[in-house]
């Protein structure tokens, strides 16, 4: 559905193919606003679906520009979700200090 309309035309699959997102092996949030299009919705379903570790959350009230029209319960989202990694890995979180 979506990888026919998103394909990079290079033969290899495309971003949101489940080959392409089935290799991520790293925890991945997923934020859509209450009020965003159909269209997003279905995008964020399908890309959940095919991750191995997703955590998906819907923000109250927010359409497509969560982050700029409901920052504060975006960072929340993220607090609790990187609070839960920290918590299941035992890693630390980063200071901002380390090398990219």
């Amino acid at each position: 559905m979506l990888e026919k309309s998103q394909a990079s035309g290079s033969g290899r699959p495309g971003a949101t193919s489940p080959e392409t997102l089935g290799a991520i092996r790293v925890p991945v949030l997923l934020l859509r606003g209450a009020r965003t299009s159909r269209w997003f919705s279905e995008s964020v379903a399908h890309v959940a679906g095919q991750l191995p570790d997703a955590t998906t959350r819907q923000i109250s009230g927010a359409a497509h520009f969560g982050p700029v029209t409901h920052a504060r319960a975006v960072a929340d989202e993220m607090i609790r979700f990187f609070s839960r990694i920290h918590a299941t890995t035992g890693s630390r979180p980063a200071t901002g200090r380390e090398p990219v």
